[in-house]
Parts: structure tokens; C-alpha cells; sequence
């Protein structure tokens, strides 16, 4: 899963088009992420905390991208 949301964060960075992009959506992934993995780490459930902690991150990089390019 962590891997089908590189095209996005690679797009975001070096198009730095933002246009169609919600905040909002982003920002809500990422904390639903951070809460995936906080449960994985409660449950010593190690896929769920790799595969919750890369998909934050990136996440949470397009937020970043967002913050950074929306103008």
C-alpha cells in the first residue's frame, strides 16, 4: 500500500501542482494513519505498524506539498 502513494508524493514535488488536492483529505489520512500505527505498537502487531508508519509519512509529505505549493 505504501507504494501506490510514491506516484502521488513524486508528482507533487517535482510538478509542484497541487490543483485538485484537498488538505483536508490528506491531513485526515494522516492522523487515521498515525492512529493505525499508535494500535499496531499497542498490539506488537509489526506489519500494521510498518505499513500505517510508511503510508503516514508519505502522507504526510503531501500535506507538506500542499502547505508548500498551494499559494
Amino acid at each position: 500500500a505504501p507504494l501506490a502513494l510514491l506516484p502521488q508524493v513524486l508528482r507533487v514535488f517535482e510538478t509542484r501542482d497541487v490543483n485538485g488536492l484537498s488538505i483536508y483529505t490528506w491531513g485526515g489520512l494522516t492522523v487515521l494513519n498515525v492512529l493505525w500505527t499508535t494500535y499496531g505498537f499497542v498490539h506488537k502487531d509489526k506489519p500494521i505498524v510498518i505499513a500505517s508508519s510508511l503510508i503516514a509519512i508519505l502522507d504526510a509529505a503531501i500535506v507538506v506539498g500542499i502547505l508548500m505549493y498551494g499559494g
